[in-house]
């Protein structure tokens, strides 16, 4: 069995933060509360890295050699993380070999999400959430979302608030994906 596992939350522009555009809460803010409320529930290890409200791309780095580590010591075969496409994240492979495959299988997800709970899940949280656009990088992308609306099909308001660019895409069927890759900064 191998898994592979990875930072990157695959989600297309629809996090809590994108959608913070033209609301009264400051990115900060939520920033802050999500951190708050991780707090009270994360390892001394995590809380470590968090306590700053930030985790930066060395912080990533640490939590995820960390989690690997852990789950080398487990008897679990895992390779070394690799940065992925996106320039940012690490990811990894693991798997068990035991006679019974299946046992080594359950054993090997069960190790990983140990390790991951101690060393990297709440880190990994922080680590992904990104600010929402600016009015300015809305300015930039608009006409581009627009035009691949356009291009399939459905026109789309050339001001569009975000939350409405959101619902038109994912209301437009696969056909329309490709539309929230001007967003991709904000995944």
């Amino acid at each position: 069995m191998v898994a592979s596992c990875g930072g990157g939350s695959g989600t297309p522009a629809t996090s809590d933060a994108a959608a913070q555009v033209g609301n009264n809460v400051s990115f900060e803010e939520t920033q802050r509360e999500l951190v708050n409320g991780i707090m009270l529930r994360t390892s001394e290890f995590q809380r470590t890295i968090l306590e700053d409200g930030v985790v930066t791309q060395g912080e990533y780095e640490s939590a995820i050699l960390a989690t690997v580590e852990c789950v080398r010591k487990a008897g679990v075969r895992i390779t070394d993380p690799v940065l992925a496409d996106d320039g940012e994240t690490l990811e990894y492979e693991y798997g068990f070999t035991a006679p019974d495959d299946v046992d080594g299988s359950a054993r090997a997800e069960q190790e990983h999400a140990r390790c991951s709970a101690e060393y990297v899940s709440d880190v990994n949280i922080v680590f992904q959430t990104k600010p929402p656009p600016t009015e300015e990088d809305l300015a930039a992308i608009r006409p581009i979302v627009v035009a691949c609306m356009e291009g399939i099909g459905i026109d789309l308001n050339p001001d569009f608030a975000v939350e409405e660019a959101i619902e038109a895409i994912l209301g437009g069927g696969p056909e329309a994906l490709p539309c929230f890759d001007p967003f991709e900064p904000w995944n």
